[in-house]
């Protein structure tokens, strides 16, 4: 671009020009060729792209800021990343929205004009063997764009614009204004002169509230043909958000693969909580992005570490694409710049390696201040990459499918009422991780495409609320071919669209008729009003079923509501809910116990086809995830037991001990079983008491037991990723791992 067409570019921007001429424009603008810098356009891969993104180590880092850089400080951050174990360099090319390369539209940094940044770490990584991804901050930490263009920042319903200190990412630029053109152009210069591997987006989305700047007020009413809606709820305007990162996204990725298709896209998510406040529409943005990332840190929001692992899985699922996990080395890199204690790193390995996400080992300039741990980072990372080529495609034991219902999020977390099926969801998830039965996340489209042909022998409904028929037909054509099927509360009561059933889609196949939803009286003052859900409902588990094994007999209670059935055909009761005792209630008005339990009264649990197909009337997973009774995680796996039959992997130790086994090709006539290990600070205050507090030590734990059906018929040689000796026999088509010690992690190679 010559110094005529900047000017214009620049002006046309400045001018806030949105025209579909401008944009074609934009996109189109070409860029000096490779002559510059000495490179050739990179050929494509000569590994696969579906080998290296699917798992592996990779290193995150950029030079200092407000001082010179050097290029020995950048081969010191090439050496650390070889040191480490890194397989992939992730690098930032720009510098608070200065360019670290040679850049025809926007300024070069001012603290490295003497020579190409980008082109020097290209060389020391093609040099080292690393794969190389270029990386932006996307809509934020972009500082001279915010002093040049603040009127491209994204605007509140209230006219404040984003670049404020207390705002979740501050200073963030609109995704509709010119910044998307920018962007697109510093994008496709440096993937047509540099030999990259990949690029990535720390954040590109519209915030909640946000955006009313004038250029989403002109578009949206180009598209719509009215103003936008002061409400930030409006269903319409909650998609026009949600629109404008996936048409960027899809924006970036049509420059990709016109440029340089070898290119792989990745994108920073948060999750599928941030769904709403964020605004990722996951499941389309997986047609355009090859590599999500989570920054899940649980120090800073507070989740149990179990979440990461099931967040994780919830984008893999709706997205089918691989996803990482960055770990910030320092405390909080935007302002404390020290090292996290070394348990928390090896944690974060150990759940890495559990879940197959890849490291990404986010060093941010940390080393350059604290480098007290870089050995234990050496350390893990190594350990990692050791195990990578057996991880990646590997197919992990399991015979329970879990069902996330993308309609059911889609239905209530634009209503602020997530909880509705997501505390459902995590307490089932949470019940089955604490009783170590193998599982996997599943969505809709997986149900459909044939749970059968994934070798699953069970699905579990949690809440699922919103199905469609055609979602229903396929379970219920599931389990008329022998599959286990469990459900729970309001599962499939609405359509995908969130209308209400005259019947609960899947009454027939589970055995029952509704008779709409319990509310009770709750006893006290306010009542249930007062609580914001159902009372306390008692129940009690009758005898002369497997779900009732160790708690026959026994009266417990609930947190939540409850549908109202009876049952029909062959299917048996297996826990009865109870009445309120009223006269003991009624009695003294001003007690504190008045919820006493009376009379037997509907159906709690029924199972039907021999136990494999059973349904919790009651709101009780996600009555445990709120209080955590074990009897009801104690139910609920007994149900899993009895649908599934027998699970390919058991395991005798706490429920901290999480254990994955994995058929992986790299290892033939063999397993590879990952074990990490939650026991972690035992006084670790609680979220509200303190801001953060970090993983500082793990309890070991002895004597871990881990039974795998397998066809061995003996066990030639057992390695572990440690060192340490594990005890291995075959016994009865079943191969017996014992862990002697257990610290944070462990990985065992078993062949025969």
């Amino acid at each position: 671009m010559n110094k005529c067409d900047r000017r214009r570019f620049v002006k046309l921007c400045a001018a806030g020009a949105t025209s579909a001429e401008f944009r074609l424009s934009a996109l189109d603008m070409g860029i000096p060729g490779h002559e510059i810098l000495g490179f050739d356009r990179p050929p494509a891969l000569a590994e696969a792209s579906g080998d290296w993104k699917q798992f592996a180590t990779a290193y995150f880092t950029y030079p200092a800021f407000a001082e010179k850089i050097t290029v020995e400080q950048i081969r010191g951050k090439v050496r650390d990343a070889v040191s480490l174990g890194a397989q992939v360099l992730m690098f930032f090319v720009i510098h608070e929205g200065y360019a670290l390369y040679k850049s025809d539209v926007v300024e070069r940094y001012p603290y490295a004009t003497d020579f190409d940044v980008l082109a020097e770490v290209a060389a020391e990584a093609k040099a080292n063997g690393l794969k190389l991804v270029a990386c932006w901050m996307g809509m934020y930490g972009v500082g001279l764009q915010v002093q040049q263009h603040p009127a491209w920042l994204q605007v509140s319903s209230e006219g404040a614009r984003s670049a404020r200190k207390d705002n979740l990412a501050g200073n963030s630029m609109c995704l509709r204004s010119p910044f998307q053109y920018l962007l697109l152009q510093q994008v496709k210069e440096v993937i047509t002169r540099y030999p990259l591997d990949g690029v990535y987006f720390d954040g590109l989305c519209q915030l909640h509230g946000y955006c009313y700047c004038q250029y989403c007020q002109t578009e949206f009413r180009a598209r719509y043909g009215r103003d936008i809606p002061k409400d930030p709820d409006d269903p319409t305007f909650f998609r026009f958000r949600l629109d404008a990162t996936t048409e960027i996204i899809q924006a970036l990725r049509a420059a990709i693969d016109e440029s340089n298709p070898s290119v792989l896209l990745f994108l920073n998510a948060w999750g599928i909580e941030t769904y709403y406040s964020v605004g990722l529409d996951l499941v389309r943005l997986g047609e355009y992005v090859d590599v999500f990332t989570l920054e899940s840190l649980w120090e800073a929001t507070g989740v149990p570490i179990w979440k990461v692992g099931m967040q994780k899985q919830l984008m893999a699922a709706e997205t089918k694409k691989p996803v990482w996990y960055p770990r910030w080395i320092a405390r909080n890199a935007d302002n404390d710049l020290a090292c996290v204690p070394a348990a928390t790193i090896k944690v974060w390995a150990g759940e890495s390696m559990i879940n197959t996400e890849s490291p990404v080992a986010v060093e941010q300039d940390v080393f350059d201040v604290d480098r007290s741990q870089f050995a234990t980072l050496q350390e893990c990372l190594s350990r990692v990459k050791e195990v990578v080529p057996y991880l990646r495609d590997a197919r992990r034991l399991r015979n329970v499918a879990l069902l996330h219902s993308i309609a059911t999020k889609e239905f209530v977390y634009p209503r602020k009422n997530e909880h509705a099926y997501m505390d459902n969801l995590e307490g089932m998830n949470s019940a089955l991780l604490n009783h170590h039965i193998p599982f996997e996340l599943v969505t809709e489209r997986d149900v459909e495409a044939g749970l059968s042909k994934k070798r699953f022998k069970a699905l579990i409904l949690a809440n699922a609320m919103c199905l469609s028929d055609a979602t229903v037909k396929s379970i219920a054509n599931f389990v008329n071919e022998g599959g286990g099927l469990l459900a729970t509360y309001r599962s499939s009561m609405l359509n995908e669209k969130g209308e209400e059933r005259e019947e609960m889609g899947l009454a027939q196949t589970l055995g029952i008729q509704t008779m709409g939803l319990e509310v009770r009286p709750g006893g006290g003052e306010g009542g249930t009003a007062a609580l914001g859900r159902e009372a306390t409902n008692w129940y009690r588990v009758l005898e002369g079923s497997p779900i009732s094994k160790g708690l026959e007999g026994r009266k417990c209670t609930f947190d939540g509501g409850m549908v109202k059935i009876r049952t029909r055909g062959k299917a048996s009761v297996v826990a009865q809910a109870l009445e309120y005792n009223y006269v003991k209630q009624a009695t003294i008005p001003t007690a504190w116990w008045p919820w006493w339990p009376g009379q037997p009264g509907l159906p709690l649990i029924v199972a039907k086809e021999e136990g494999r197909v059973v349904y919790f009337a009651g709101d009780l997973d996600a009555a445990y995830l709120r209080w955590g009774w074990p009897e009801i995680a104690q139910l609920m796996a007994n149900a899993v037991r009895s649908v599934a039959g027998p699970p390919p992997v058991e395991v005798e130790g706490p429920t901290s001990v999480q254990a994955e086994v994995y058929e992986s090709a790299a290892l033939q006539n063999g397993l590879v079983c990952v074990v990490s290990n939650r026991s972690t600070n035992p006084l670790f205050p609680r979220r509200g008491v303190a801001d953060q507090h970090w993983i500082t030590e793990v309890i070991p734990v002895s004597n871990v037991k881990i039974r795998v059906a397998a066809p061995a018929a003996r066990i030639r040689e057992v390695t572990t990723i440690t060192k340490q000796r594990v005890e291995a026999e075959v016994h009865e088509g079943f191969v017996h791992l014992t862990v002697p010690l257990l610290a944070e992690y462990e990985v065992i190679f078993a062949r025969w």
